[in-house]
């Protein structure tokens, strides 16, 4: 019988990569540059945030400015991570039958620990 079970949240429970896109190409505007696509994305969306910011906005080519790039992403994200997350379709069901057979439940994720209470 189980007893628990543990999720990925991004990708497995909900589709978060609308509001990475949102908040990508907002921060990319930043600095003039054109926006990316999702599948842009999924290339390099499981790498760390600095390495993730490197790879996605190249054109900046500059370590103080990759920096500030983080920083933008973070606060535009702080405005955009629920704007387009919805849970994959059957999620909700699945969770609830599994809650309901006593099934103890758990998100793992590496977002900001607020973030993901209120996306949970």
């Amino acid at each position: 019988m189980i007893k628990a079970a543990i999720f990925d949240f991004d990708g497995t429970l909900a589709n978060t990569l609308p509001d990475l896109k949102i908040t990508l190409n907002l921060t990319r505007a930043e600095y003039g540059l054109a926006p990316v696509t999702e599948e842009d994305i999924l290339v390099h969306v499981n790498n760390h945030m600095p390495v993730y910011i490197r790879r996605m906005i190249p054109e900046l080519g500059d370590e103080a400015l990759w920096d500030e790039a983080l920083e933008k992403y973070y606060a535009f994200y702080d405005d955009h991570y629920l704007s387009e997350t919805v849970p994959y379709a059957g999620i909700p069901e699945v969770l609830a039958k599994l809650k309901a057979s006593g099934v103890k439940l758990g998100v793992m994720s590496n977002k900001n620990h607020s973030h993901i209470l209120k996306m949970v």
